[in-house]
């Protein structure tokens, strides 16, 4: 093994890859896998979701290698191994998160296979096909809508939300297990009126939810259905893995915006995994349709509306929850503005030009300051920003996508450069070059107008 890392290391480097990237085992292991994933998955991609069709993709790891499998026309700084396999450099090549991106022209499924621990590959290739899925929508499906995904930063953080939610999800994993018809259509009328109930509380953000189930249920419910039939795990872990990582989900209370994306992900994909065990072939039926995956799932089942007896523990608990997660915004806003360094605040006199953020990763500390925690990227001519992994609050104006002033630190003054009239700074994480006059300093912070 050590001898094909070394010799894998002459070859990737011979061809020109950024010398900055290391290769390790890890990066063999996944490189090696993609020839036969893209086998079975093309072989078997019809029986887990008729009509899908398959993707360029690529598996890559913060600061090291990208590995680009079946593109038609990768970059330049790409290099080909062999057959249909390219490596590059993640850097150079700006991936970041597991997602599907244009590369090229064509739709292609990232995902970064370094960002957590796994107990077997299948678990990253897995969600390898959920991204082929999402390639998949955004090439072939052209009634579905996608999320607002600003509405994710600004959903409203109510107890009674929060209370019949939690009790709503549980019901829906009951659904999926149910032992006999009677059972699931007694859960169902208790899961529909759960969130009609809940509809008249949050109003359009209602509709918030049922987007992020009609995009990523079908691809989170294709990751399942991948995983359940190829993976090679023993059999005691395979299922609690699917238990932990699909299901559990469903039975796992949140409470303000902790998860929310995730918890309608996996509402629906439990919707597609009942809808599957009910009716044959409706995956092309239901992107024909234009419906939002719940309308097109109520349609298929009929339902009454009750008056569902909820616990009292379910509003007690919701109440203590909710509160501390408010508290918890406030405090991390405190952590913020208390971190040693260089504050650096930017005020811009027309917006900025958002290019990029991770609304999954932003926290709203009230309705005017985001907390961006992972990713930033602002871009205006020839003026750039891109904060990756360093905490920056964004002071907003009516959305999310006008910002006024934007806040983060630097260690050292000698951190920040002008060039004539450009802010100029080049760290790891924090890249600025943006067109600036100083409006104030002192010996821990700056203020500057941008334009």
């Amino acid at each position: 093994m050590r001898l094909f890392v070394l010799a894998l290391i002459v070859i990737v480097m011979s061809y020109g890859v950024d010398a900055q990237v290391k290769l390790l085992p890890v990066d063999s292991l996944y490189m090696n896998s993609l020839e036969d994933f893209y086998r079975i998955a093309e072989n078997n991609m019809d029986d887990i979701w008729p009509g899908m069709k398959p993707s360029p993709v690529c598996l890559y790891r913060v600061n090291g290698p990208a590995f680009l499998f079946n593109h038609p026309d990768p970059p330049p700084s790409f290099t080909k191994i062999k057959g249909k396999l390219y490596v590059g450099s993640q850097h150079e090549a700006g991936l970041f998160g597991s997602t599907q991106v244009d590369i090229n022209g064509t739709p292609t499924a990232i995902v970064d296979y370094g960002r957590e621990p796994h107990l077997d590959t299948m678990e990253v290739l897995a969600v390898l096909f959920h991204e082929m899925h999402h390639a998949y929508q955004q090439k072939h499906v052209k009634e579905l809508d996608y999320e607002n995904m600003t509405l994710l930063i600004t959903y409203p953080e109510n107890t009674d939300n929060d209370a019949i939610k939690n009790y709503e999800q549980l019901l829906l994993f009951k659904m999926c297990f149910a032992p006999d018809r009677n059972s699931f259509k007694g859960y169902l009328d208790q899961f529909f009126s759960c969130r009609e109930r809940r509809a008249a509380i949050i109003g359009d953000y209602m509709d918030y939810e049922k987007d992020v189930e009609s995009v990523e249920g079908p691809a989170f419910y294709s990751e399942y259905l991948f995983y359940d039939n190829f993976s090679e795990c023993d059999e005691l872990l395979k299922d609690n893995y699917i238990q932990n990582h699909f299901f559990g989900i469903l039975n796992t209370s949140y409470y303000g915006r902790v998860g929310l994306r995730t918890r309608h992900l996996a509402s629906g994909m439990a919707m597609s995994y009942i809808i599957d065990r009910y009716y044959n072939n409706w995956q092309e039926e239901f992107y024909e349709s234009g419906e939002k995956l719940y309308d097109f799932f109520k349609s298929k089942f009929e339902t009454r509306r009750l008056n569902v007896d909820i616990p009292d523990a379910f509003f007690t608990l919701s109440n203590f929850y909710v509160a501390k997660e408010i508290e918890k915004h406030q405090l991390n806003y405190e952590e913020f503005n208390s971190q040693n360094g260089i504050k650096i605040s930017m005020e811009f006199n027309t917006k900025p030009g958002v290019r990029g953020f991770d609304p999954m990763n932003a926290e709203a500390i009230n309705d005017s300051i985001i907390l961006n925690k992972t990713l930033l990227r602002l871009m205006n001519g020839d003026n750039s920003l891109f904060i990756t992994n360093t905490p920056a609050v964004s002071i907003i104006g009516d959305e999310v996508w006008t910002i006024k002033r934007l806040i983060f630190f630097v260690d050292e003054r000698s951190d920040i450069e002008y060039d004539g009239n450009k802010l100029v700074i080049s760290l790891d994480g924090i890249n600025v070059a943006w067109n600036a006059d100083l409006q104030y300093e002192n010996a821990d912070s700056v203020l500057l107008r941008c334009y």
